[in-house]
């Protein structure tokens, strides 16, 4: 009798233990982490859960406003993977896939819906669109690269307030597509050891950045705040004497990022009077180069203002014509290394 009672308590433990793990699995796959596929049907388990989504986000660059799918982007860090992907502030994660060397993010924006690749090591990541869309990762081409390195190369980078509005490719602000487009620029120039570039920002005030590398533009466009005011002739002025006066080992091409004409008005005099006197003191007429590439189009004068220090310069006192400018289409299409290596080839 005391065997069988011994029996029968083992047998009571054994089917207490199976019900508990019973109980915990069916718990873990109550509560397990789901996202939503993209038609919004049926949720599918994310294997590693949305903890470890969240954690291959941050690593990627990417914050989201929700530890679950579908969540909200709050902010993408500038240079990170997800930069380069083309995320953006606001973009909708509806699911995403960890695979081996990538992290998959299926997105939305603005009522399409992409599919964000973006390599866990250090690999440049790629956004294509997976319903319409067009291509947002414009790269540099070879023979573009060895063109500008042929140059000191300038950007002059416009920092005022409107450079905030999101009308670039990707949805990206005007100032954050200018500043991915630069540091891919200066990454492509890296493999050539006598390339020069130098970033100058402006608004009211200008700063300058020697010998600048794409990690240092990244270090430097992020901690930029914009202001009022595209005071131009100041820094443009500056970027030509410092040539003028130094070695000017290579020709200079200096290239301006701009969403307007120059303000206050009294700007668009002075900046014609700085490219006049520059032109006086050139040897020849390939010296200097100024692109002035429009970003933005919703600004009719700023058309007509380049447009005419391209074609009128030389009958106001300029010795050469030493402008060119680039429309924004043309720019978008191009991408801002290729757009400013197809003006000078002209």
């Amino acid at each position: 009798m005391a065997l069988l009672i011994k029996r029968c308590n083992r047998a009571l433990r054994l089917a207490q233990a199976g019900f508990v793990v019973a109980l915990a699995l069916l718990t873990f796959a109550l509560t397990a982490p789901c996202v939503y596929c993209e038609d919004g049907s049926a949720p599918v388990t994310l294997f590693g859960g949305v903890s470890q989504i969240q954690s291959e986000c941050e690593a990627a660059g990417v914050t989201l406003a929700s530890p679950t799918l579908p969540a909200k982007v709050e902010e993408v860090r500038l240079g990170s993977p997800a930069y380069y992907a083309n995320l953006a502030k606001n973009d909708k994660v509806l699911s995403a896939d960890i695979r081996d060397t990538e992290l998959d993010l299926s997105i939305e924006r603005n009522g399409s819906r992409f599919l964000a690749r973006i390599p866990t090591h250090a690999e440049r990541a790629q956004l294509d669109p997976s319903v319409g869309g067009a291509q947002f990762s414009l790269r540099i081409k070879r023979n573009t690269t060895q063109l500008l390195s042929d140059y000191d190369l300038e950007l002059i980078l416009d920092r005022s307030m409107s450079m905030r509005k999101p009308d670039c490719p990707g949805g990206l602000s005007r100032w954050d597509w200018c500043a991915m487009q630069a540091s891919q620029v200066a990454a492509a120039l890296a493999q050539y050891p006598n390339a020069h570039l130098t970033i100058t920002s402006f608004a009211t005030y200008y700063d300058v950045y020697e010998q600048s590398n794409s990690q240092r533009i990244i270090d430097v466009l992020q901690r930029t705040h914009l202001e009022f005011g595209t005071r131009l002739a100041e820094p443009l002025s500056d970027r030509l004497d410092a040539y003028m006066h130094g070695a000017r080992r290579k020709p200079l091409l200096i290239a301006v990022i701009t969403d307007g004409v120059p303000y206050p008005p009294e700007e668009r005099q002075l900046v014609k009077d700085v490219l006049i006197q520059a032109t006086r003191q050139m040897s020849n007429p390939r010296q200097v180069t100024v692109v002035f590439l429009q970003i933005g189009d919703d600004d009719r004068a700023g058309k007509r203002y380049l447009t005419d220090l391209q074609y009128n310069l030389t009958s106001e006192g300029a010795r050469y014509p030493i402008v060119l400018n680039k429309t924004f289409d043309e720019v978008k299409a191009e991408g801002l290394g290729n757009a400013l290596a197809s003006a000078i080839k002209r």
